[in-house]
């Protein structure tokens, strides 16, 4: 099965890990969804056994009951509402490279069903 894993690549300037854009930019809007849900439901499942409880979002404080609705954004975790407030008023502040991430994000979140 292919994971958020199989699209990690060593950057080859700092050595460091990154996502490969340009194969996830590739995938049809369902097919990334599906990925982004997994990469969401196993950070839940994470989540759950560290905390005891779903996440709750960073920003609103309102709990996240299934990995359709999670974003995680910089290091917080926000619900598809919150997420769409806050990059909208931060996107253009950011680097190209998580412009190009947050965008593939949102775009899939408007294009896809989702159970919220």
């Amino acid at each position: 099965m292919v994971g958020m894993k199989d699209f990690i690549i060593e950057d080859k300037v700092t050595g460091l890990l990154t996502l490969n854009l340009p194969r996830l930019e590739e995938l049809s809007d369902t097919a990334f969804n599906k990925l982004y849900v997994e990469e969401m439901d196993s950070f839940m499942k994470f989540f759950m056994e560290k905390n005891g409880k779903n996440p709750t979002c960073s920003r609103c404080s309102n709990l996240i009951e299934n990995p359709d609705n999670l974003v995680r954004y910089f290091g917080e975790n926000l619900d598809l509402k919150c997420f769409k407030e806050a990059y909208s008023k931060e996107r253009g502040g950011l680097e190209e490279r998580e412009t190009r991430y947050f965008d593939l994000i949102s775009r899939v979140k408007d294009n896809v069903p989702t159970r919220i």
